[in-house]
């Protein structure tokens, strides 16, 4: 469904439990601060509604994105998302001619939370695997 008269021009599609809306690049998922709201923030606003993050994607990420309507929903949309239940597939844009287009490498590396951002740190173990086809 896609809500006319939006200055987001916000697709979404509302089932019992959860909303998945299609997140264009350019948006956070979380508010910054009073003058800079997140996705969530403003379509809680819109539809009248609290909704409640499950997952996220980077501000510069667009694609689908849940989120529950209630703590039951989140919760279990958590567990299968934390369960690897839910495939999530990435695409990427470049302006470079690819070498060897048809082979698939993966790249691990240690991800953990570093002064409230996410970075790579490569003494540690590796807990993280990302696959390139």
């Amino acid at each position: 469904m896609q809500q006319s008269g939006s200055p987001y021009n916000l697709r979404y599609t509302d089932q019992p439990d959860y909303i998945v809306f299609n997140k264009r690049s350019g948006f956070r998922t979380h508010k910054v601060n009073e003058n800079q709201l997140g996705l969530v923030e403003v379509l809680s606003s819109k539809i009248k509604q609290e909704l409640l993050v499950v997952h996220r994607l980077d501000k510069e990420t667009s694609g689908l994105i849940v989120f529950a309507k209630n703590k039951e929903a989140a919760a279990q949309l958590a567990r299968q998302f934390e369960s690897r239940e839910v495939k999530k597939t990435y695409f990427f844009l470049t302006d470079q001619n690819l070498k060897n287009s048809g082979e698939s490498f993966t790249v691990t590396s240690h991800i953990d939370k570093v002064d409230k951002k996410f970075a790579n740190i490569p003494a540690k173990e590796d807990n993280s695997e990302t696959k390139f086809t």
